[in-house]
């Protein structure tokens, strides 16, 4: 906990170190003297059932100026990093501000988060190039869903690049979507020789619950399956829905 009435009206005081004094980069999500505030710091490692690893936080220089560096935090090969609370702004360098069409706020994991109506509300992150063909070489995509339906269809995008409802070869890119009908994921991205595509098992994701979905995929071979956790869980893919794709990945650049 933290003693509010020690600290500046907007955090501009807080300081973070490293066990050998080393200065800590962070990025304030949120400050909320009347409730939770929520802080990422970037920190050196975590090292597996460590209970020695740890961080200082220091407050209460009235004279201090804001030492945040979100930029620095989100440093490491990220092209975009949306906390969702109260804005729409990329915490990353790259600045990807998102457009909302039509999701509202409402109270996340972390912070807040947004609400889709699963028929036509999305956020757009535009067609930046650190956005286009991330799965070139290898990228990933993470999100922490609340799933309450399966959306439009029964598949609720998730994350979408691509010029169609289903990728193809005239409307190239990907989407990572639920899978309605198997409670699960469905992720497909279009090739130049056929539309690749992979589920997680059936049961996989929990309806009216948080899930913490992750997946990474390098579309640089053909050969190449996703790899997915949900909530930290590596997930087996389901063969009966599996279609490995052939041919070179088409590019997504076009479509935001």
């Amino acid at each position: 906990t933290i003693d509010y009435g020690l600290t500046q009206d907007d955090g501009a005081d807080l300081r973070f170190f490293a066990a050998d004094g080393a200065p800590l980069a962070y990025d304030i999500e949120a400050w909320d003297e009347l409730g939770d505030s929520y802080v990422w710091v970037k920190v050196p490692q975590i090292t597996a059932l460590s209970n020695s690893d740890t961080i200082t936080m220091y407050w209460g220089n009235a004279a201090a100026t804001s030492g945040e560096n979100a930029s620095a935090v989100w440093s490491n090969g990220y092209a975009a990093v949306h906390h969702l609370h109260d804005d729409f702004n990329d915490a990353a360098a790259q600045r990807n501000t998102a457009d909302n069409q039509g999701s509202a706020d409402v109270v996340g994991q972390v912070g807040d988060g947004q609400l889709f109506d699963g028929a036509d509300d999305s956020i757009s992150l535009g067609n930046d190039a650190s956005l286009q063909d991330i799965f070139d070489g290898g990228g990933t995509v993470s999100a922490w869903v609340y799933v309450d339906g399966w959306g439009e269809s029964g598949y609720g995008r998730i994350f979408d690049k691509s010029g169609g409802t289903t990728p193809s070869a005239s409307l190239p890119g990907w989407a990572l979507e639920l899978f309605g009908s198997q409670q699960a994921l469905l992720f497909q991205v279009a090739f130049d020789g056929g539309l690749g595509q992979w589920a997680t098992g059936a049961g996989s994701i929990t309806l009216d619950a948080w899930n913490y979905v992750s997946l990474t995929y390098d579309s640089s071979s053909a050969a190449n399956a996703p790899v997915i956790y949900i909530n930290d869980q590596l997930q087996t893919l389901d063969p009966v829905y599996t279609t490995a794709p052939s041919g070179s990945v088409l590019s997504d650049a076009v479509y935001d």
